[in-house]
């Protein structure tokens, strides 16, 4: 055989076993996204890696999206925006409506998550248009959801059940599992908001049995979270350690270190309230650090907020004053009301009391 016509063959069979790898790579993904989200970034560096030397335009993009994705299922939302804002460019040089429709969707999650809702809002609206021409009912599905979250965050409940059960008629439709279990979450968000936890408990009883059907870590990580705040609504502080517990077990697995900072915080809560001031402490202090080591000014100016209170019950006034203070500076910077407002109060209280003390 001539040697240069080997070198040919040999080249197109590498190509095609490197196709191959991508389609493994891929599905490969399907399997680990919402179980093992580091794993599941690996190899989408390996897809982007191979991608670029197939030079397939469509592949990078698909796997800078996903990568986006998994960056914010670990709540890194900097590096998720950044992610899929570069899926996006790419998408808008192979003028690919449907990656485009599905990236401003993913963008969307991004911002709801950010709690930045006119972006949010914003990217569903792009994403509502390309998916017009794309027709994809799956990306409507998902898309109807997340206008209820918008509207579910104004505290406009029944424009956001609206969204929601339309969402849950399509997903219904499709068979889209994943959906639906965030449809029901959702509405049982709504519920529990209302105060009517019967109705609240019975969608998260559904959302969970949709997680543990897919063997989802996430989603039940997340309705475990959900279970725990409701039990704590109503008071039944066992049952909401016992939900918050599970929780943080499934986050640190999946290695969601925001998530599992706002439980330690939460669990705190729980504990505030039993009267364990000590197990309460212990719970807000490991919050802290994990916030701290995130760099996230929300997640320390609420673990701060909490932590103040609780010095200031167990007796050392000085620490509880400067953790206000400190608290009162980060929701300042970042315009959270409901925190200042709790600190300003918490200080007039702490000052009354020492005024009144030295009177005496």
């Amino acid at each position: 055989m001539n040697q240069s016509f080997y070198n040919i063959v040999k080249e197109l069979n590498q190509g095609v076993d490197e196709k191959k790898k991508l389609e493994e790579l891929k599905e490969a993904l399907k399997n680990t996204i919402h179980n093992d989200v580091n794993s599941a970034l690996s190899i989408c560096c390996d897809g982007i890696d191979l991608a670029s030397y197939l030079q397939s335009k469509t592949d990078i993009a698909y796997f800078k999206l996903i990568k986006g994705v998994c960056s914010s299922l670990l709540s890194q939302n900097d590096t998720a925006e950044e992610l899929i804002l570069e899926a996006i460019q790419n998408y808008e040089e192979i003028r690919d409506v449907r990656g485009l429709a599905s990236s401003w969707l993913n963008l969307s999650m991004v911002y709801i998550n950010c709690k930045d809702f006119k972006k949010a809002l914003n990217c569903c609206m792009k994403s509502s248009k390309y998916n017009s021409i794309a027709g994809n009912l799956s990306i409507k599905g998902t898309l109807l959801n997340n206008f209820g979250a918008i509207y579910f965050s104004i505290e406009d409940y029944k424009k956001a059940l609206k969204y929601f059960l339309e969402s849950v008629k399509v997903s219904k439709e499709l068979n889209d599992t994943g959906n639906l279990e965030r449809c029901f979450a959702n509405i049982g968000l709504i519920y529990k908001n209302l105060k009517d936890y019967k109705n609240a408990l019975k969608y998260y009883d559904l959302a969970l049995e949709i997680a543990e059907e897919l063997n989802d870590g996430l989603k039940k990580a997340n309705i475990y979270q959900n279970l725990s705040d409701l039990y704590y609504s109503t008071n039944e502080l066992v049952r909401s350690l016992e939900f918050c517990d599970k929780s943080i077990a499934l986050y640190e697995n999946l290695g969601n270190k925001a998530r599992l900072a706002s439980n330690y915080l939460f669990k705190g809560k729980i504990y505030n309230r039993t009267g364990n001031t000590y197990e309460a402490l212990t719970q807000c202090n490991l919050s802290l650090l994990i916030w701290d080591k995130l760099k996230d000014e929300n997640g320390i100016s609420e673990t701060k907020c909490l932590l103040a209170e609780l010095y200031f019950k167990s007796g050392n006034i000085d620490k509880a004053v400067n953790l206000a203070y400190d608290s009162i500076l980060l929701a300042q910077r970042n315009n959270l009301k409901n925190i200042l407002f709790t600190n300003f109060e918490f200080l007039s209280n702490v000052f009354s009391q020492k005024k009144d003390f030295e009177i005496a």
